[in-house]
């Protein structure tokens, strides 16, 4: 299972190869000139594990371009596999209502858009100054437990 760390705070993304795919998209799609080519903060290092606090601004301004350009391709054209665009997703694809172009096609496995996800995880990050981070958790030696504010 893939999640987004800013600190102790995290969101779950889903597997591997979801996370992969969104990737794969964006590079197949908008970057013609290759991997990073136009997105360095998200590609080379979101993608990396990384997304260094002093870039979240650049990171920002990138996700901005990347949510705009995709609203442009209809939600059934995500990239499965970079390194072979041609590749179906292993399962049938099944789209919530919501879900009406490839801005907001990778929904993660809490239901919430990735494009969001990432978004809410860079401000975060910028208000507490830190870093986000990808992090690969066994869900069964993770214990995920709800916050509940009236539970102090």
């Amino acid at each position: 299972m893939v999640v987004l760390s800013v600190k102790m705070f995290w969101a779950i993304i889903g597997t591997g190869d979801f996370f992969y795919s969104f990737f794969s998209t964006v590079g197949v799609l908008l970057e013609r000139e290759g991997w990073g080519s136009r997105f360095p903060a998200i590609m080379n290092e979101l993608y990396w594990g990384r997304l260094p606090n002093e870039h979240l601004d650049e990171a920002e301004e990138e996700l901005a371009e990347i949510r705009a350009e995709l609203k442009k391709y209809p939600r059934t054209k995500p990239i499965w596999d970079f390194e072979d665009p041609s590749q179906a997703p292993p399962w049938e694809v099944e789209y919530p209502d919501f879900v009406t172009d490839l801005s907001n096609a990778f929904v993660t496995a809490s239901g919430k858009v990735l494009l969001d996800i990432i978004g809410r995880s860079i401000q975060l990050a910028r208000k507490m100054h830190e870093d986000v981070v990808v992090e690969s958790v066994d869900p069964s030696k993770t214990q995920f437990i709800k916050y509940n504010p009236n539970k102090r």
